[in-house]
């Protein structure tokens, strides 16, 4: 499953009273994007088309694979990209737009894997590198995300838990890249899986499990917004990315949150608030309701979800 949030920024400051609320705006139908079981989630703006990695590995002509579906907002499947690499934990997935190329983890060899994509935005398997990671200084790869304006990966690394920041080169090289640490600790989250680059705000998105709620952090990791995911009723979270709204009605630059779960694909909109003692420096609004989930607790999942569909 998929869960797309879209969270819509207004010129309007919401102080810490406002109410939390997350709405569920569509569903992808399967018989569309097929059977899934997703772990991974990147987009590819050139190609404009999510790339999916599923979890577990396939062997082809004596060749161990992990397969990247290609699938369109407009629910398309429009093929897959075998990898040649066996990717352990393909929640750690992302496309990096300043430097044209699908990155992975392979945290069984402690390797980077960079596959270069084409001015079209489409990945070219037959291009893949890997980098030493192992003065990234990670132990449990959760989640991975990528500045499209820069290029500096966010790595979640969830036995601090704490989130690893590393500076490539100017020509996009990881040998001499640039790596400082994040501690989580002093926001009170002590489990973490999923991080998002918002490219907006500059703020980083990530999942609590233990709270079920999808927190907002500023670079420097100070708290800006926490939202309430328990009415989603999700089943296991993976990754997460910004992409463009599906709503074609929307202004192009409008951008959505979508999320993983191996289960259905969600895509939302949330009201933004801060906890107690903080303040959000943009708010959200809501659009075309399906789901709301407001401060009260109550909130409406628009029924059980089939497994494998995808919601917006």
């Amino acid at each position: 499953f998929v869960l797309l949030f879209s969270l819509e920024r207004s010129s309007a400051v919401f102080a810490q009273s406002e109410a939390v609320f997350i709405r569920q705006i569509r569903a992808f139908d399967r018989d569309n994007v097929g059977d899934l079981d997703p772990v991974g989630l990147a987009f590819s703006p050139e190609a404009e088309t999510f790339l999916v990695v599923e979890a577990g590995t396939i062997t082809h002509s004596s060749r161990v694979v992990t397969n990247v579906t290609m699938i369109t907002a407009l629910e398309e499947r429009i093929g897959s990209v075998p990898i040649e690499a066996n990717i352990f934990d393909a929640i750690n997935v992302a496309f990096d737009s300043r430097f044209g190329r699908l990155l992975l983890i392979d945290s069984a060899n402690n390797e980077l894997i960079e596959i270069k994509a084409g001015p079209d935005g489409t990945v070219d398997s037959s291009t893949l590198i890997r980098h030493d990671a192992r003065h990234f200084g990670i132990a449990i790869a959760q989640g991975m995300t990528v500045d499209p304006a820069s290029g500096h990966l966010f790595i979640v690394d969830s036995s601090g838990p704490q989130i690893v920041r590393v500076e490539p080169g100017l020509d996009g090289g990881f040998d001499q890249a640039a790596v400082s640490i994040m501690d989580l600790k002093s926001t009170g989250l002590e489990e973490v899986r999923g991080i998002a680059f918002d490219p907006d705000s500059g703020h980083l998105h990530l999942y609590s499990p233990r709270d079920q709620e999808l927190v907002e952090l500023t670079q420097s990791g100070q708290f800006v917004a926490g939202r309430d995911m328990s009415g989603f009723d999700l089943q296991m979270p993976q990754a997460m990315v910004f992409a463009p709204s599906g709503d074609q009605t929307d202004d192009p630059a409008k951008r959505s949150l979508y999320l993983a779960d191996r289960g259905s694909v969600v895509q939302t909109q949330a009201a933004n608030s801060g906890k107690s003692g903080q303040t959000n420096p943009a708010g959200f609004q809501t659009y075309m309701p399906l789901v709301m989930n407001n401060s009260s607790g109550d909130s409406d999942n628009g029924g059980e979800q089939e497994p494998g569909t995808i919601i917006e």
